[in-house]
């Protein structure tokens, strides 16, 4: 408590020295000092604790470091910049303080305690800080630097290369910013401890290096949103610890590589809205992929029989490719299968007899391809599917449904298709008038008596063509 009770006399002795100077040009100054009097005065008290934390103190060189970072990021701006002190536009030389890491900061600063009061500068947290201007050289040294989180702030430039001195860097996230100039292959190659590295939505360009070979830690890899061109190269086959690979949003091209059907650990992939060509098949050696988004591109190949081995696939999202041939009947082995859309191809044929055993599904989007009825009574047991539109590439008839399906409603399209000229029939979910509202959450049901007398109507209308084809069948006869 004596600690104490100094130290809040040496804050109040500052805010009377910072007062004489000047009230107005060293507020910030002088509202850190109450805050840091209060904290005290809290500790004195109440005896908690809680938010109070003696800090230590950093090397001169990491101090160096951070302290211009704070001056090349605009860091008199910040949103937050507790632990700065000096901090203002005034001020000659700002001064850092360091807290553990497990008192929890507010700061921007990770920190390890070394000794009693020595610590170690391990991570900079200013995601969504309002900071501005370039990454700084000289962030190599840093020695054990493991997190760098600059994410959605107003960074431009190319990134240091000196940054792959930081031999320890585990977690790279500078996404959601401006960032511009090509990936530099020795860089990228220099990261033999990075887990995650990303980089996605800023100005990057270039074809990616091939210098993927010593990322073989690499576990989350995200380029996407920005405007890289070529091939996948080479060198990305030693990313064998790879669980997300997300590249959408570029201009990459040529064939989907041999190579990914190693990555045996690789969850999730998204490679949508690119130019990639061939074929679908590598991917079937992932087993564990949870998600596969390809859309947008120019896939040409079949689907084959393989494509039952992603036993663990939730979402398949093929669209808006050249997809030929016809769907295999092996898709109906993926239990797991809860959103598909293959819409936009050049499918044909019917949907495989069994494709109501994806009993989980509940977005079926096939549509604008050539396929043609009649449904397949399986389809009656996917309960769960709500948005879904299956053919409508030709002109055909339309039938609503509401609050999920019946195995009557579907026996009859199923029976009655091919005899009233039904070859392909499109169902939408109440409330959607077309396939762009299909994610929308706002969608309102409509009422259960309009549902109701909607139904009605419907079932007389089939009740019409029943009495028809009846007609149609004893002319027929009587014919004969």
């Amino acid at each position: 408590k004596r600690n104490l009770i100094m130290e809040i006399e040496s804050y109040n002795r500052q805010i009377k020295t910072l007062s004489q100077k000047g009230k107005t040009a060293y507020q910030d100054e002088i509202n850190f000092c109450k805050g840091e009097i209060m904290i005290r005065l809290d500790h004195y008290i109440h005896g908690t604790g809680n938010t109070y934390d003696k800090y230590g103190d950093i090397s001169r060189a990491e101090k160096k470091i951070a302290i211009k970072l704070f001056e090349s990021f605009q860091g008199h701006s910040w949103k937050q910049k507790f632990g700065w002190t000096g901090q203002t536009k005034s001020s000659v030389r700002p001064l850092v303080k360091t807290y553990e890491a497990e008192a929890g900061l507010f700061d921007g600063l990770n920190a390890s305690k070394l000794a009693a009061n020595s610590y170690i500068l391990n991570g900079f947290e200013l995601t969504n800080n309002g900071c501005e201007g370039r990454i700084p050289s000289g962030m190599g040294g840093l020695n054990f630097l493991k997190n760098l989180d600059v994410n959605y702030n107003n960074l431009t430039g190319p990134i240091p290369s000196d940054l792959g001195d930081c031999e320890r860097l585990e977690f790279i996230n500078a996404s959601g910013n401006l960032l511009s100039g090509e990936l530099d292959g020795d860089f990228l190659s220099r990261f033999q401890t990075l887990r995650i590295l990303d980089l996605s939505f800023n100005k990057l360009e270039g074809t990616l290096p091939d210098a993927f070979s010593t990322l073989s830690k690499i576990q989350d890899l995200n380029l996407a949103g920005n405007s890289f061109t070529g091939v996948l190269p080479p060198s990305m086959s030693a990313l064998t610890n790879l669980r997300q690979l997300k590249l959408y949003s570029n201009q990459l091209s040529g064939d989907l590589p041999t190579y990914l059907s190693r990555m045996d650990k690789m969850l999730e992939l998204n490679l949508s809205q690119n130019r990639i060509t061939g074929s679908f098949e590598p991917l079937t050696g992932c087993t564990r992929l949870k998600k596969i988004t390809l859309s947008h591109n120019q896939l040409s190949a079949p689907l084959t029989e393989n494509l039952s081995a992603l036993r663990c696939l939730e979402l398949l999202y093929l669209d808006h490719n050249e997809i030929k041939g016809t769907i295999p009947p092996q898709i109906c082995e993926l239990s797991a299968l809860k959103y598909i859309n293959i819409s936009n191809n050049q499918l044909e044929g019917r949907l495989p007899d069994d494709f109501g055993d994806l009993l989980g599904l509940k977005v079926c989007l096939l549509s604008k391809n050539y396929l043609c009825g009649p449904m397949p009574i399986s389809v009656a047991k996917l309960r769960h599917l709500r948005e879904f539109q299956l053919f409508t590439a030709l002109p055909a008839g339309s039938m609503t449904q509401y609050d999920g399906f019946t195995k009557h409603n579907f026996e009859r399209v199923n029976c009655w298709g091919g005899r009233v000229g039904i070859d392909n029939v499109s169902w939408i979910p109440a409330g959607m008038d077309d396939i762009g509202n299909i994610f929308n959450p706002d969608i309102i049901p409509r009422d259960k008596k309009m549902v109701e007398d909607e139904e009605e109507v419907n079932s007389d209308e089939w009740s019409d063509v029943d009495d028809e084809t009846e007609e149609a069948d004893e002319g027929s006869q009587k014919k004969d």
